[in-house]
């Protein structure tokens, strides 16, 4: 299998198809050429549009947004939102949040680092199951 870029060979497939638009000023003869070379391009970029994708792009997106970040890139959360906490010192994960330089487990007050916890990593949270209606 090979892999291509759809998107490029349909802009190269409309741009074909542009240029063999049928023109009132050709023989009719040249006409019914030019719309059956039209109509077919048109058939192909459909079919075109129609493929399956080697990979889904919510699906590498989610994936690309729901990677560990190291508090080492010193790159931190938002304060206004729960986030997937990992330790350096502890085995299990949590659910936390990050206010004020510091992380706290759900709704605590008292900062993971005032316990000695320490956070290594954080994520976003996936998003909440939603049942499918297929």
């Amino acid at each position: 299998m090979r892999l291509i870029d759809a998107n490029i060979l349909r802009m190269y497939l409309a741009d074909v198809q542009l240029s063999n638009a049928p023109d009132e000023r050709d023989s009719e003869e040249v006409q019914r050429a030019m719309k059956s070379n039209y109509d077919f391009l048109e058939f192909l970029i459909k079919m075109l549009d129609k493929q399956p994708t080697v990979y889904d792009v919510d699906k590498v997106v989610e994936e690309y947004n729901n990677r560990w970040i190291p508090v080492s890139t010193e790159q931190f959360p938002d304060t206004d939102r729960y986030i997937l906490l990992s330790f350096g010192n502890y085995s299990v994960c949590a659910i936390g949040r990050y206010e004020d330089g510091a992380f706290y487990v759900g709704d605590e007050d008292t900062s993971l680092s005032s316990i000695g916890v320490f956070v290594n990593a954080w994520m976003e949270l996936p998003k909440c199951y939603e049942e499918s209606e297929e």
